[in-house]
């Protein structure tokens, strides 16, 4: 694992070097990140020997996606997950997709050891296609917040057979390939 320092993650050249350097073959960093860091040309160079490219934290557009495209060959995955999930789902993005594509791509599938429901307010799951709040339970999950009871109490749902479901307050639907689609925040 290799860690970009403060000064490092200022400048994107610095990046480019720590790349060649230790032969980064997998990187994670946020969209806007992304944007920034391609616009220096030892970047991009570098950026042709990574294999994987994770980006998180905010909605991925096709516009980011069709210009990294055009400089690396790496898969790229769309991961999402609050941080009190941390990774809860990932979504591999296409090699190819339409020119006029405008809308984000889906937030994914359950990562392993996760499970993820759309639920109502109630905690019951609704049918795929129709919009709710995601839920999410498994090994990524928080166990809590610290000294705040009333704050878990909200957070958590608690289903019959007693597994702890964290309410990320996002709102989603599944489409017709099964990936979670993100629709916006609940309010409420």
């Amino acid at each position: 694992v290799v860690m970009a320092d403060e000064e490092q993650q200022r400048l994107p050249w610095l990046i480019a070097d720590l790349i060649t350097k230790y032969n980064v073959t997998l990187m994670q960093c946020t969209p806007s990140r992304m944007r920034v860091l391609i616009e220096d040309w030892n970047m991009r160079m570098a950026l042709k020997k990574t294999r994987i490219l994770t980006l998180a934290g905010e909605a991925l557009s096709p516009a980011l996606l069709t210009k990294l495209q055009s400089i690396t060959t790496a898969r790229i995955y769309n991961f999402y997950g609050p941080t009190e999930t941390n990774v809860c789902t990932y979504y591999e993005v296409p090699a190819t997709f339409p020119a006029e594509r405008t809308e984000p791509f889906p937030i994914g599938k359950d990562c392993s050891g996760d499970v993820c429901m759309v639920a109502d307010d109630r905690g019951q799951e609704v049918p795929h296609g129709e919009e709710g709040e995601l839920f999410v339970k498994g090994g990524s999950v928080m166990r809590g917040y610290w000294n705040l009871p009333q704050r878990n109490a909200e957070a958590f749902f608690i289903d019959k057979q007693g597994g702890r479901w964290y309410k990320t307050g996002d709102v989603v639907k599944v489409n017709a390939e099964g990936d979670y689609e993100y629709l916006g925040r609940r309010f409420g």
